[in-house]
């Protein structure tokens, strides 16, 4: 009915909407491609609020195939919009996609500003769904080394992706709580909460966020076996129709499993992955976390020369400048183990 008397305010409505279904369904191309033709129409009509709108469903096509720089600056022209027009709701829930768009690039600074201004803003106005995504920045918090404040946001998220029924994001809460207990050394706790994280998305969520949690499982679970299947199970998903940027979480954890276990071929591997996957738009914190794997599983292997030492060193440097926290213990470790 929109074609056929050409609606175009109702055109950028329906395509939005459509790649915000293909979204959650892991299907990438169709995302991206409904959301530009959103784009299109959404110029022609001379709505702020659509433009806004329409803006953020092409960063979240951006996001959704890990361009993360692109997805960003989709983001700030949302964000741009929404201040000159005063579009409260669009933009609390903008900054805080912003924020996470912002971590990749290890521009944590700005991130805490977006995380900061989504939530309040979120609170302010009775924005649940808003205030849900603006609470799952506590991973991020979490990964920065306040575990405190991280965890008490992921809990208040929890108790609210549960009244609102949103099963996906439950199972992310659930994911990163587990994460959070790993960290604080707590595996048992760690492995039942991924546990149920997994369990919750099997009916029918895996390819929005089963990924993620399978990566985790893998890193937090005792057993050989449920990591070999985990890990078997989350390249199986990446192959398949799936949001394909989890895989930016799933091999960075994959290959910190691979570490631990002394699986230092494995390691190389996932860390190829990852660069393979981001070659096209790199992002710094998964350059990062390729070159810190790479480095380290050359330590496990042995090489303890000059060279490789001073690689481990600035690595860590760069690590503790940007304020990845989780990541600056296995590098103390090896430092520390070579010196002695």
């Amino acid at each position: 009915i929109a074609n056929e008397h050409d609606l175009a305010l109702e055109l950028a409505r329906i395509y939005q909407l459509r790649g915000g279904v293909h979204f959650l369904r892991g299907e990438t191309a169709a995302c991206i491609d409904a959301n530009k033709v959103a784009l299109q129409y959404a110029e022609t009509t001379g709505s702020p609020e659509i433009m806004a709108q329409t803006l953020s469903g092409v960063g979240d096509a951006e996001y959704a195939r890990g361009r993360l720089i692109s997805a960003h600056r989709y983001y700030d022209q949302c964000v741009d919009i929404c201040r000159e027009q005063d579009l409260v709701q669009t933009l609390s829930a903008n900054l805080v996609i912003r924020g996470f768009a912002a971590r990749w690039q290890n521009k944590i600074a700005q991130a805490q500003r977006d995380f900061e201004e989504a939530l309040s803003l979120a609170e302010e106005t009775g924005q649940s769904r808003a205030e849900m995504i603006s609470l799952l920045a506590g991973e991020c918090l979490a990964e920065w080394g306040n575990l405190d404040y991280g965890e008490r946001l992921l809990k208040r998220c929890l108790t609210l992706t549960r009244r609102l029924g949103a099963r996906s994001f439950e199972g992310r809460v659930l994911t990163e709580l587990g994460r959070v207990a790993y960290t604080r050394g707590y595996s048992e706790v760690a492995e039942k909460l991924v546990q149920e994280a997994v369990d919750t998305l099997r009916d029918g969520r895996m390819a929005f966020t089963g990924v993620r949690a399978l990566g985790v499982m893998a890193l937090v679970t005792r057993s050989s076996d449920r990591r070999r299947a985990a890990l078997s199970e989350g390249e199986q998903l990446l192959r398949g129709d799936s949001v394909s940027h989890k895989c930016l979480h799933f091999y960075s954890d994959a290959m910190e499993t691979c570490l631990h276990t002394g699986q230092w071929d494995e390691v190389d591997r996932y860390a190829q992955a990852l660069e393979d996957y981001t070659c096209a738009e790199p992002l710094p914190r998964s350059d990062l976390f390729i070159a810190r794997g790479r480095a380290l599983a050359a330590f496990g292997r042995g090489n303890r020369d000059e060279a490789a030492m001073r690689e481990l060193q600035c690595l860590r440097d760069e690590v503790k400048h940007v304020g990845l926290e989780v990541a600056i213990l296995a590098l103390d470790k090896a430092l520390s183990s070579e010196s002695s």
